[in-house]
């Protein structure tokens, strides 16, 4: 469990002892061995992988790797919503007319009737080119015959006379077919050009647009469409005989140092497994604890066979009486 939320990190350390005196006795060290080769269990979709973890290391060091990209995730979250300073806003500069020179302030001052009647007189400053814009809200028409220049590639056409040429329809039109793979939709005094790439995914896309969209409702009018498609090269019907094949990415490995340092860690742990082991191994105990078994065995088949098996033939015996 995660040491500050309590949520379920998806890894556990078990701790094994020997059984109990009223059940036949099994050593923590078989039972652990027992888990350890029955390794490959399926718990719902995952599958459980189990390794020797004597002293908590493994474990231990999961936790802290855990706990440390939890810190950084929440560092990197803090600095997103910190707020960013604002630049304090600065009023309007003060701006000098051409032609007009503003007087030092330790210039002399005289007589209102010494002073010249006379005026500068005041440069017009040059009027900036102003370059005709286009007015806003008037759709652009293309003057080219689109349906000679577009000869080569899949488009889908819709007539004026079904959709009007308003400037409020291309944005609504794109907003309806923004499923398909369209790249333009083109404009000229007879109707709206939808153009797709010129390809064999381009022209899937072109008859699937037209199957789905043609003579449905586009707000109060008809979506009354006509399909062009150009001519396939040899090139493209072999294309489309041919199924896509999708390019499967190896999955992600871990790094070449990374891996190193696994292995490290490991033969570390089992080294200091075997010195635990070596310092705690005593062979009084593990005979005691053979010995303990087989007069376990022996006493449970002596019950079986003395006690059990006259009990049934006494009860046989009454019954057969009575």
């Amino acid at each position: 469990m995660h040491p500050e939320t309590g949520s379920y990190l998806g890894f556990a350390t078990i701790r094994y002892r020997d059984s109990r005196s009223s059940r036949p006795i099994v050593s923590a060290i078989d039972a652990a061995r027992r888990a350890v080769r029955a390794r490959g269990i399926k718990v719902d979709a995952d599958i459980v992988r189990v390794e020797y973890d004597p002293e908590g290391r493994k474990s231990k060091r999961m936790l802290e790797e855990h706990l440390k990209r939890d810190r950084e995730k929440q560092a990197k979250e803090r600095l997103a919503k910190a707020p960013q300073p604002k630049v304090p806003p600065t009023g309007p500069k003060s701006t000098l007319i051409p032609g007009i020179a503003k007087a030092p302030l330790t210039a002399p001052k005289g007589p209102a009737a010494s002073r010249p009647s006379s005026v500068p007189a005041l440069t017009p400053a040059p009027n900036p080119l102003i370059v005709p814009s286009q007015p806003r809200g008037q759709l652009v028409l293309e003057t080219v015959n689109l349906a000679s220049a577009l000869a080569n590639d899949p488009y889908i056409f819709v007539t004026s006379e079904k959709v009007p040429l308003l400037p409020s329809i291309i944005p609504h039109m794109k907003k309806r077919l923004k499923n398909y793979a369209l790249e333009e939709i083109r404009i000229d005094k007879t109707g709206f050009f939808i153009v797709f790439q010129n390809s064999y995914h381009g022209r899937s896309e072109a008859e699937r647009c037209y199957r789905a969209v043609n003579h449905t409702e586009f707000f109060n009018y008809d979506m009354a469409m006509q399909l062009c498609l150009p001519r396939t090269s040899r090139h493209d019907r072999h294309a489309s005989r041919s199924p896509i094949r999708r390019e499967r990415t190896p999955p992600p490995r871990a790094s070449a140092g990374e891996a190193e340092r696994r292995k490290r860690e490991e033969e570390a742990d089992l080294e200091e497994e075997k010195k635990q082991r070596a310092k705690n191994f005593d062979p009084v105990n593990e005979a005691v604890a053979v010995v303990r078994a087989e007069m376990m065995e022996h006493l449970i088949r002596h019950i079986r066979t003395q006690l059990a098996a006259p009990a049934r033939g006494l009860s046989g015996s009454c019954q057969s009486c009575c």
